[in-house]
């Protein structure tokens, strides 16, 4: 662990081989969440490689791993259509955020209490 603290490095990257053992009974499935507890205790972001399945995502997701790549998300591909698939998604995105904000614009605010603000009515 003291090792660790000392390596001038930001983030931890887990092998594909621990990711792929995500949801089987084989010797390295416990491991995974150790690594991932052991990064975050030296403050370290975690980079899951090889994520190939929605199970394994969420398993990771679900133990605070903000980062991963794999075949879920994408193939491997030349640099110039990742950078246009990158452009893509975060223009989607933003186009999302201004449908969603106008769309609030033209609603009516609800009444205190009622089941809009996730408040049940008498």
């Amino acid at each position: 662990m003291q090792y660790l603290e000392r390596l001038p490095t930001d983030a931890l990257k887990i092998d594909r081989c621990f990711i792929a053992a995500i949801g089987r009974t084989v010797a390295t499935s416990s491991v995974i969440s150790h690594i991932i507890d052991m990064a975050k205790t030296v403050g370290l972001a975690v980079v899951a490689e090889g994520v190939e399945t929605e199970a394994q995502a969420a398993y990771l997701r679900a133990h605070g791993v903000e980062f991963a790549q794999g075949w879920l998300f994408a193939k491997a591909m030349p640099i110039e259509d990742f950078l246009a698939l990158v452009r893509t998604q975060a223009w989607r995105e933003a186009k999302g955020r201004q449908d969603a904000a106008a769309q609030a614009a033209r609603r009516p605010d609800p009444a205190p209490g009622s089941a809009a603000h996730g408040l049940s009515t008498p």
